[in-house]
Parts: C-alpha cells; structure tokens; sequence
C-alpha cells in the first residue's frame, strides 16, 4: 500500500523527470555532459533519487534513492532531486560509477 508521502514523493519525481528532460539537455543520458551533470546534481543536491520510465509504477516513473542526507538540513522542506536515467538497469550502473570512491582521493 502507497501512503500519501510516497504517492508526494512519486508525483514530485515524476513531474522533475519529465521536466529536466524537456528543459535541460545535459540531464538526457545521451548528452555528452551527462555524467558530469548527474555528479554535480548529486553533489549539490541533499535528497537525490534516480529515475527511469516504468508503466508499471505510479505515475509511469520507478525510482531508487540514490542519496539522503535530509537530517542534515536544519531548517524547512528538502525537495527531493531526480536524476533522470533511460532504465532500471542503466540507474544501477550509473549509481555504482557516482557512488565509487575516487581512486585520486587519498
């Protein structure tokens, strides 16, 4: 059962996906900024989730939290960040390159 937080979180998802695609090139997988875009995104944001087409998900969207750092914000609302992605598949890969450590930080 979907709770009306998660039905909120989906709906806000759903609606950044399909606007970054529409609005902003580099957040379309097949950029060549893409990669570069979603690390940004990711180190920007403090609630980021990946987001692909699913018709069989609410709202036509699936989704896998990619980061959640909401306790760290002391004051008002985080909005929660989409990064758009062609598939679920392609979320998975994409989430173990943004997530790897950088072989240069030591």
């Amino acid at each position: 059962m979907m709770t009306d937080e998660d039905g909120n979180l989906i709906y806000l998802l759903a609606r950044q996906y399909a606007d970054l695609l529409q609005n902003e090139p580099e957040a379309h997988w097949n950029h060549d900024g893409y990669v570069a875009w979603a690390e940004q995104r990711l180190k920007q944001q403090c609630y980021v989730f990946l987001v692909w087409e699913d018709s069989t998900k609410p709202h036509g969207i699936g989704h896998q939290r990619l980061k959640d750092e909401r306790a760290s914000v002391r004051v008002g609302n985080v909005t929660p960040s989409a990064i758009p992605c062609e598939s679920r598949e392609i979320a998975s890969n994409l989430q173990k390159m943004l997530l790897a450590p950088d072989p240069f930080d030591r």
